[in-house]
């Protein structure tokens, strides 16, 4: 590699050596002319002149076709450089440039790293825009969940005193049960949104794959429409996986929603179930679709990431399938060619020893619970829940003092002795860990009932660790708070609570 000033003077002494060159050439040629011919000679004798401008006008134009030849090697180095910038100006990465001039070269060179950092600072900054699109989308997703769930808490705690008033057998329960199994439904669907952004774990279970994708598919028809054709291919000797049926048919949908946008003329969506190996399952969903290209690929399950139009995707669907996926222990496979469609294998665990059955509604309850006697403090913030609570503990024969907040909670409970607290999570001023803790700090051992919305970011083991403690995920049933408050009774002695 030499340096642009070399490289002139290499092709300026290749120019002279060429005219050079072609006069020894045309003496050369005079002399045969001496040789063989005397007429030309003669001419050339008496015009002299004529013979040099001959020569000057041969070298001249040897010497413009040298000179046109380093313009077009100059010319096309720089048209290269041009053309790196304009990449360059347009986020892009050009290409080096390769030359025997060490300038042009190294100016290549460091167009290309150029392009390489703006490469990566373009990285960066979409990684910065979609961690910042998380966090508020957590901040969101966290309030609206507290909210709803508290709603749906006292939805379904309405729910249950209605059912508690009516009589065996009567048709309005039926319904009743209906609505309760509705709001359950809805508050894992929540939690499967919260799973995106924050540590929410499934109420897993054992769960029959197979019949999940059946009734699942049933729902599928309607919505993919008459275009799409559904098709089953189900084990026959497919054993039970850990899962929570719920989240598992958001991932099923999510999937054949995005199977639907790939295949918008029509085409097929195969759900098929085979075992996975001695203790797994495996679902698969392929489609006939335009398939994913390939430098999309390694970025489909990233939020917001999507390659539909304005309006027409949010970039979350699959990124929940991942979530959920993975929250069950599990994971996910993909193979996709453009035009040729794609499938995706969901790997699931198979418990060794099938966990009990998880309540897939609110079941009728076994026992009438009474608490005559008993002091309760209820702590929560939504007016609607508070009074529930209130009213059911009353109905239930217990003195029942309620606060809208942990700080008015803390303050009645140093007024007075409780039996039992029942506290929400997130509230303003005192937050029920911080009720929680400065109940423990005063040394009382009183059983708590700590209820949260909104998920405890993954602190559950370290809270499983107080013995007095339970903690709740709204919407909860009322007969569960009264089961478990009337064992957290029987487990605390009397003089413990004093």
């Amino acid at each position: 590699m030499q340096p642009i000033r070399k490289f002139l003077i290499r092709e300026l002494a290749a120019t002279l050596g060429a005219i050079v060159l072609v006069m020894v050439a045309l003496v050369w040629m005079g002399t045969a002319w001496v040789v063989d011919t005397r007429a030309p000679m003669a001419v050339l004798r008496r015009e002299p002149q004529l013979g040099l401008a001959v020569a000057g006008a041969v070298l001249l134009a040897f010497a413009l076709w040298r000179v046109r030849r380093l313009a077009k090697t100059c010319e096309a180095k720089f048209e290269a450089i041009s053309e790196s910038v304009a990449a360059l100006s347009r986020g892009l990465t050009p290409a080096p440039i390769a030359s025997t001039v060490k300038e042009i070269n190294d100016l290549g060179l460091a167009l290309h790293k150029a392009g390489e950092s703006i490469q990566n600072e373009i990285e960066l900054k979409k990684q910065l825009e979609r961690s910042q699109r998380l966090e508020l989308m957590g901040s969101l997703t966290g309030g609206v969940a507290h909210d709803v769930n508290n709603q749906l808490a006292a939805i379904v705690g309405q729910i249950n005193l209605a059912k508690d008033s009516l009589p065996e057998g009567h048709p309005a329960r039926r319904r009743l049960d209906k609505a309760e199994a509705a709001v359950d439904r809805c508050s894992l669907m929540i939690k499967s949104l919260l799973g995106l952004t924050h540590q929410v774990r499934p109420r897993l279970r054992s769960t029959d794959l197979n019949t999940l994708v059946a009734n699942t598919a049933t729902l599928l028809e309607r919505v993919l429409g008459g275009l799409i054709r559904i098709e089953l291919d189900l084990a026959s000797d497919l054993p039970p996986i850990l899962g929570e049926p719920v989240q598992l048919e958001q991932v099923l949908m999510n999937l054949a929603v995005n199977a639907r946008d790939a295949m918008p003329e029509g085409g097929r969506l195969r759900l098929s179930t085979a075992p996975d190996g001695p203790r797994g399952a495996c679902l698969k969903v392929r489609d006939t679709g335009t398939g994913i290209p390939g430098e999309v690929l390694p970025r489909i399950f990233e939020p917001f990431f999507t390659t539909k139009g304005m309006g027409k995707g949010s970039g979350l669907g699959l990124a929940m399938v991942l979530k959920i996926v993975e929250a069950h222990g599990g994971r996910v496979e993909v193979d996709s060619r453009p035009g040729a469609g794609t499938e995706f294998r969901i790997h699931l665990q198979v418990p060794a020893d099938p966990p009990e059955e998880a309540e897939t509604g609110f079941q009728p309850p076994q026992r009438s619970y009474h608490f005559a006697g008993k002091r309760i403090l209820v702590a929560e913030d939504d007016p609607n829940l508070r009074e529930l609570l209130a009213d059911a503990f009353t109905q239930a024969r217990a003195q029942v003092e309620a606060a809208p907040d942990g700080e008015v909670a803390w303050a009645l409970f140093r007024q007075s002795r409780y039996d039992l607290v029942v506290s929400d999570q997130r509230m303003p001023e005192c937050t029920g860990l911080e009720l929680l803790g400065r109940i423990r700090a005063a040394g009382s051992p009183v059983p708590v009932i700590l209820a949260s919305g909104y998920g405890l970011e993954g602190m559950e083991d370290a809270l499983a660790r107080d013995p007095g403690l339970r903690l709740f995920s709204k919407p909860f049933a009322i007969r569960n708070i009264f089961r478990t408050a009337w064992e957290l009774l029987e487990e605390t002695p009397v003089t413990a609570r004093d």
